[in-house]
């Protein structure tokens, strides 16, 4: 078992070194409203990661009929280390992660049987 454990965290860190990029991780702390707009006012708690593997995104676009609307989406895997992460945090659907400007939604989160990653399904949509 120790073995696997030790395989397992030798394969994080080769993916790391070798496909890791530069994310920044944003999860909403509170939300309060502008009492003079009406708008809600997220504050997130906000830190960067400097190695997490990403694969590359598939697009896909659908089309409603009904309305004659239509939008692009776009999905990409992250590998997120537990030791990259502040202790005892715990992803959430409601983060987001910024990755070269572009904000994506957290759409899956699946925790490794070895509690050492995290593996994240992320998507981006947009209306043209």
């Amino acid at each position: 078992m120790t073995l696997l454990l030790r395989q397992n965290r030798l394969l994080i860190y080769r993916l790391k070194r070798e496909f890791g990029v530069t994310i920044t991780y944003k999860k909403p702390t509170s939300q309060t409203r502008n009492v003079q707009t009406g708008r809600l006012v997220t504050t997130y708690q906000t830190f960067t990661i400097k190695r997490a593997p990403m694969l590359p995104a598939q697009h896909g676009r659908a089309i409603f009929n009904a309305s004659g609307g239509e939008f692009d989406s776009s999905h990409r895997v992250v590998l997120i280390d537990v030791v990259d992460l502040p202790s005892g945090f715990q992803p959430d659907l409601r983060d987001h992660i910024i990755f070269e400007t572009i904000q994506w939604n957290i759409k899956q989160i699946q925790e490794a049987e070895d509690s050492r990653s995290f593996h994240l399904l992320l998507q981006r949509t947009r209306g043209t």
